[in-house]
């Protein structure tokens, strides 16, 4: 049997479709097992699969408010429904960052400066080193300007675009 292209057409659209479902509802592993394709998931630095079109967690006492960093994500093409915040340097000290373990939802950690002890950093150094050493949370990427942890609109927007060119992210249509 032979698909004429009017075929081959209708089925390329139909992978495309069911690729797209499966990337948004969390079975694109799944699905690339299937089809004998698992070997395009991208493995974060713990060993376990993210999705690209992944959640981007921003963690760390900024000058640079929210909205403005929206903005950038805006312009480079991000959802802001992608983004999850805590830029508040106090409330860093007590949040629970193991709802963020083992969820592949979760693409990237985006991190500025965090208190040293945290409910989180137990014998680490440092929060940002468990999480970075710590199976199962999502990669870790630091934001320094003057070589020291900082979030700015500068280098977030490095950051972003840095991980777009790279294809760890993908921008959503």
């Amino acid at each position: 049997m032979r698909l004429n292209d009017d075929e081959i057409g209708v089925l390329l659209d139909n992978v495309q479709e069911r690729l797209l479902i499966a990337n948004e509802d969390g079975s694109l592993e799944i699905l690339l097992s299937k089809i004998g394709c698992d070997d395009l998931l991208q493995k974060n630095n713990t060993g376990f699969y993210s999705y690209p079109t992944g959640k981007i967690f921003v963690l760390g006492g900024s000058e640079c408010p929210e909205n403005r960093l929206l903005g950038v994500a805006k312009e480079l093409g991000l959802d802001k429904k992608r983004f999850e915040f805590c830029l508040d340097y106090k409330k860093a000290v007590k949040y629970d960052y193991r709802h963020l373990q083992y969820r592949p939802e979760y693409r990237v950690i985006l991190a500025g400066p965090v208190p040293h002890k945290t409910s989180c950093a137990g014998d680490y150094a440092s929060t940002i080193s468990k999480l970075e050493n710590t199976p199962g949370y999502p990669k870790v990427e630091r934001l320094t300007a003057n070589q020291a942890l900082k979030i700015t609109k500068s280098n977030f927007t490095a950051k972003l675009t840095e991980l777009l060119k790279g294809g760890f992210l993908i921008a959503k249509n």
